[in-house]
């Protein structure tokens, strides 16, 4: 199956998950992810043998314990896998998986250019890298993250794609350091330096200028002139937030300023502003202020 550069799609996946007997409870497909693609379901017991695809897999197992066998050319593995454990396939190889108890999961697909590149924003002499084969690994950062990637692909949120490539940065980032062939650096690491002020205004127009749909990460990091993973630093280091949390904020900031409009419903508010929907922006200007929308509208009268 090929793999392309653009939204990464169930078709590009190794078909695991779409047997009879599976039941995929939340994906990211039709979400406009790119860099990976992700599914939490619930597997029945089964063996298959697969073919290869050029990007990589990791397994979580949610539930368990479940054993788990996995035979490939470069090594064949079999282990009890506990909760929280995860089976790392690595792309461009074939192989076979046997699972021997009923069990929940969730799939993450990376695709290698995604990580190759972040390998390269690690360590500029690495220009690609292989992840290692992994059967019962437990790593409660790798396994934290794709909990929440599974959340955001659950929200069925359009939105949802500029949180999950701030996820998927820090996936990748993680598996490279901790799960492939990379070499480690262990000179100390040199103190980053935030945004130039130049380079912070350029961003800043990108930003506003996309508050009404989606702000794609890659569009944003151009405005600087950087590539995602520097971008995503700096700007943190600038902001004191990643930069899923700054437009969030940025839309709830428009939508207070646009709720004042006593014309605009607040159905208009939040299209203006970037949210799918009137529920979306409610439940976002929520967390972020501690009212709703028509209450702050009512208290801005008074």
């Amino acid at each position: 199956m090929a793999s392309g550069n653009g939204v990464f799609g169930k078709d590009e996946t190794h078909g695991i998950i779409w047997r009879r007997d599976t039941r995929v409870h939340a994906s990211s497909e039709g979400l406009g992810w790119s860099s990976m693609f992700v599914s939490a379901q619930y597997e029945a017991p089964f063996e298959q043998r697969v073919s290869a695809v050029p990007d990589h897999l990791v397994v979580l197992h949610v539930g368990g314990p479940a054993r788990v066998r996995r035979l490939a050319k470069e090594e064949n593995a079999e282990r009890t896998v506990p909760p929280g454990g995860m089976v790392i396939h690595p792309g461009g190889a074939e192989f076979g998986i046997r699972l021997d108890a009923p069990l929940e999961t969730v799939h993450v697909y990376l695709r290698r250019a995604f990580v190759d590149q972040v390998a390269g924003e690690l360590e500029p002499t690495q220009t690609s890298v292989d992840l290692l084969p992994r059967v019962g690994a437990v790593d409660a950062l790798l396994e934290q993250i794709v909990l929440a990637l599974r959340v955001a692909a659950s929200s069925q949120q359009p939105g949802s794609a500029l949180y999950a490539n701030h996820l998927g940065l820090a996936l990748a980032a993680h598996l490279v350091h901790a799960h492939s062939t990379a070499k480690r650096d262990e000179a100390p690491v040199k103190a980053r330096r935030g945004l130039t002020n130049l380079q912070m205004d350029r961003v800043l127009a990108c930003i506003d200028a996309s508050l009404d749909r989606h702000v794609s990460p890659d569009d944003v990091a151009a405005a600087a002139g950087l590539s995602a993973l520097h971008f995503q630093r700096c700007f943190k280091v600038s902001t004191g937030l990643p930069l899923h949390r700054y437009v969030m904020r940025a839309r709830v900031e428009l939508a207070k300023r646009l709720l004042a409009d006593a014309r605009m419903t607040i159905v208009d508010v939040a299209s203006a502003c970037g949210f799918a929907h009137q529920e979306h922006l409610t439940r976002v200007f929520r967390t972020w202020t501690g009212t709703t929308p028509a209450a702050f509208r009512r208290a801005a009268r008074l």
